[in-house]
């Protein structure tokens, strides 16, 4: 595997309907050596507690993703709460081009009229459906192969967002110097996630762990 330039643990989120459980479990396993090796850290409803708010939930660790994964199927299609999901991702990504969302197409559907216009690249390779193949080892070895080089790539090719350098740069030192930060600055690896809010950035103590 390629080494990367920086530290960063890249984040994955997925948006499933329940019904689709054990291709959200499947795809967890695919994953596990990016998991081991530090790389990638993925997140699901799973994990959040009783009497906790479910939406609410879903909403914060959208808000801090890198990856959204998106596990189609007939009963995604139908569920109000993946349509929700779906939009709201696709809102984040108009503030953050940072953010990669994947469909993953576990079961035939209508994914490509859902995508529309929105042509993004599906997984498995040409938007087959996993439940379609021979081998379910073989898709889930495509859907490996393609998320490890999303991760190397936002990795390799960390900056921080741009609307986080023209605040900094707006700053009275730069601005008097009339100096671009980044010929005085070098950034550690840290990921500054944008909100739907167009947050600039997360407080720095909230960073720490991810040196």
């Amino acid at each position: 595997m390629t080494t990367p330039k920086t530290g960063l643990v890249v984040k994955l989120v997925y948006s499933y309907s329940h019904k689709d459980t054990q291709y959200r479990e499947s795809m967890e396993t695919s994953l596990k050596l990016l998991k081991s090796e530090g790389l990638l850290e993925d997140w699901s409803d799973e994990s959040i507690l009783p009497g906790r708010r479910i939406s609410t939930n879903v909403r914060q660790q959208m808000d801090s993703m890198d990856i959204m994964a998106f596990l189609i199927s007939p009963d995604f299609l139908a569920s109000p709460e993946c349509m929700k999901e779906w939009k709201h991702a696709a809102q984040l990504a108009l503030h953050n081009p940072l953010i990669f969302r994947v469909p993953i197409i576990v079961r035939d559907c209508a994914w490509k009229d859902l995508l529309g216009d929105d042509d993004l690249k599906a997984l498995p390779k040409d938007g087959a459906p996993i439940a379609s193949f021979n081998s379910v080892d073989t898709a889930w070895m495509q859907v490996y192969e393609g998320i490890k080089k999303i991760v190397n790539e936002i990795r390799n090719n960390f900056s921080p967002i741009p609307s986080f350098l023209e605040e900094m740069e707006r700053t009275d030192f730069i601005a008097q110097q009339n100096i671009k930060l980044t010929d005085v600055f070098v950034f550690l690896p840290l990921l500054y996630r944008t909100t739907q809010k167009n947050t600039l950035a997360q407080p720095i103590e909230n960073l720490g762990a991810q040196f």
